[in-house]
């Protein structure tokens, strides 16, 4: 019976703390830079979408509470491979690989001031990246080939940086930012390293294991409701 009252204590607690928050929704374009370590084996910048949610309680001022969530891509690969389609009869057919990450964050911003036309902010940010890979084809060869996703390591990642959002119209912000990561090692794969077919034959060439300490760079819109 403790216990069930505790549950409810919390969920009307949660319950009360929405009720009375300004709530946000965005969508951002993310580029990152990767440094150090990260860089040598990572000789592009990872680009991609992040869906985010962000409210802020009236128990505290100038600070929103939030979560990101998105996935980037960095290596792309394209070739024909031989297919059997029909008992001895072979076709060649465009396989794709790709090389990306989902990227997932709690988020704490502050706001040095608010409701102007332009408003900077502090932002902390504390969750992870799994780096992760597919290998797919036309879905008309479904029967024929396998398509498959592999995953590899994950970083926890701890950032913090700042930022500024321009008020447009009404409910409408863009929003820049800029945040230092400091991530822990973390095993993935860089097909865009190995610069000819070998991966597809020993593919222990193209994996890599380093620190993912990394700069991410992110423009984007948020709506308030």
């Amino acid at each position: 019976m403790n216990k069930l009252r505790v549950l409810l204590l919390l969920c009307l607690s949660f319950w009360f703390i929405q009720s009375e928050a300004q709530n946000f929704m965005s969508v951002h374009f993310n580029y990152m830079q990767p440094l150090d370590d990260y860089k040598q084996h990572m000789n592009v910048h990872p680009k991609g979408i992040a869906l985010g949610y962000q409210f802020k309680p009236k128990i505290f001022k100038k600070f929103y509470i939030g979560a990101q969530f998105g996935v980037s891509m960095y290596a792309m690969d394209s070739y024909l491979q031989s297919i059997e389609t029909d008992e001895n009869v072979f076709e060649d057919v465009e396989i794709e690989e790709e090389d990306c990450f989902l990227a997932y964050h709690l988020t704490g911003r502050y706001y040095f001031v608010e409701e102007r036309r332009i408003n900077p902010y502090l932002e902390a940010r504390l969750g992870g990246l799994s780096f992760f890979s597919t290998k797919m084809t036309d879905e008309e060869y479904d029967e024929y080939f396998e398509n498959s996703t592999s995953f590899y390591g994950t970083s926890i990642q701890a950032g913090i940086g700042g930022g500024l959002s321009f008020h447009i119209v009404d409910q409408m912000w863009i929003d820049f930012n800029v945040i230092y990561n400091r991530g822990s090692r973390a095993d993935y794969r860089n097909i865009d390293s190995v610069k000819d077919a070998s991966y597809r034959i020993d593919p222990e060439l193209s994996k890599f294991e380093s620190y993912t300490d990394n700069v991410n760079y992110s423009l984007g819109v948020q709506f308030s409701f």
